[in-house]
């Protein structure tokens, strides 16, 4: 730490005493003629002065120079009164009487010792005030730093949650992959299961009267109870001769036809929002009818088919536009059944029913259960 003392009007047998008996050993001295003469290139200062020179424009420009916190000024006089003494403290700074003619050696001894207390005592002051400036900017850190690692937490895990979103998605038509559509079919089949094991007990057990009473909704759909709980429809569509539209027109084209039914998939009006569509791959899609028979999934599975039926796509062939052509699609669409052990069985009994929609000419719908009977639209 370094000590400035400002010779004028200093006691020199004062200035004297502390250098001789090494009392300010542990401090940089530094002697000065008048305030300008101060070089401050330390922190941590104190500046014994006349205090005449408090409130003076030396020590106002002076101060700004100073960090509070790790300097102060001794005001030094021969006689100061309770109003200069109440001043000095206010500004937060100190102060001592010392005759600057007295030469007795006990008065110079009392004196040194004083001044050396007062030295110390802010010396202390200014260690405190580091290692509590120390601690809250640590502090702060500590706190800056769990800030930034939860902000930086939060933005991963919404990555992670985008990606996740993303990573279930076909890009080009917008709807669920063949992944993600059978991760939803699996949960679909345990839980169509559970609810017909719940669904029996509960009619085994309750007779026609108390079941019609304890249905938990305010309308009740259309179609018997068993139509709606502990099964569940799926389909399967594929593009009628969606090879012969890459080969004649392009894949580019062929992209179209796909991003236009992945549009449709979307309209309003034509699947319900509890519906779950994916792509399973090439030109065939998978449908999922939660709680739904297959009497019941015939009737947006008609809507989509009639709505596919009235688009016209515009190929494209060396950047010259051709003649527009219709989409035609078929569908085979089954319903788990107790006998189902997986999605696969389900999948499978769907691909028997598109088989035989595809065998009859394609556009139309053929139900697993009476593929005798298909129907065109």
């Amino acid at each position: 730490m370094n000590i400035y003392i400002h010779k004028e009007k200093f006691n020199k047998n004062l200035l004297k005493y502390l250098t001789e008996n090494d009392l300010l050993k542990n401090f940089i001295l530094t002697e000065a003629d008048t305030l300008e003469d101060l070089q401050i290139s330390s922190t941590e200062i104190i500046i014994i002065c006349h205090a005449s020179l408090f409130g003076s424009p030396e020590i106002e420009q002076l101060t700004p120079r100073l960090n509070k916190e790790q300097s102060s000024i001794i005001f030094f006089a021969e006689i100061l009164t309770e109003n200069e003494k109440l001043l000095i403290s206010k500004r937060g700074y100190d102060y001592m009487m010392i005759d600057p003619q007295n030469k007795d050696k006990e008065y110079i001894s009392i004196k040194a010792e004083m001044l050396c207390l007062k030295i110390n005592n802010l010396q202390d002051s200014f260690i405190k005030n580091r290692r509590l400036t120390s601690y809250i900017v640590d502090s702060f850190s500590i706190q800056v730093n769990e800030i930034k690692l939860q902000k930086a937490y939060s933005e991963i895990q919404q990555l992670y949650k985008h990606l996740e979103e993303v990573s279930k998605i076909d890009p080009l038509t917008n709807t669920l992959n063949r992944r993600a559509v059978f991760d939803f079919a699996q949960k679909e089949l345990k839980r169509a299961f559970r609810t017909a094991l719940n669904l029996n007990y509960y009619i085994n057990n309750n007779d026609a009267d108390q079941r019609k009473n304890k249905y938990p909704y305010d309308n009740e759909p259309a179609g018997d109870c068993d139509d709606h709980f502990g099964v569940f429809a799926l389909a399967i569509l594929d593009i009628d001769k969606f090879k012969k539209i890459n080969d004649s027109y392009g894949h580019i084209t062929g992209d179209k036809v796909l991003q236009k039914i992945g549009a449709i998939f979307q309209e309003s009006g034509v699947f319900r929002e509890s519906d779950i569509i994916g792509r399973y791959g090439g030109d065939e899609f998978i449908i999922i009818f939660p709680d739904t028979s297959v009497q019941y999934a015939m009737i947006p599975l008609k809507r989509f088919l009639v709505k596919i039926k009235a688009q016209k796509i515009i190929p494209e062939i060396n950047n010259e536009k051709e003649k527009s052509i219709n989409i035609s699609i078929s569908i085979g669409v089954t319903a788990c059944s107790p006998d189902d052990r997986s999605i696969d069985d389900i999948v499978h009994k769907a691909d028997i029913a598109l088989y035989h929609a595809k065998k009859l000419g394609g556009g139309r719908i053929a139900n697993f259960e009476e593929i005798e009977d298909s129907e065109k639209i």
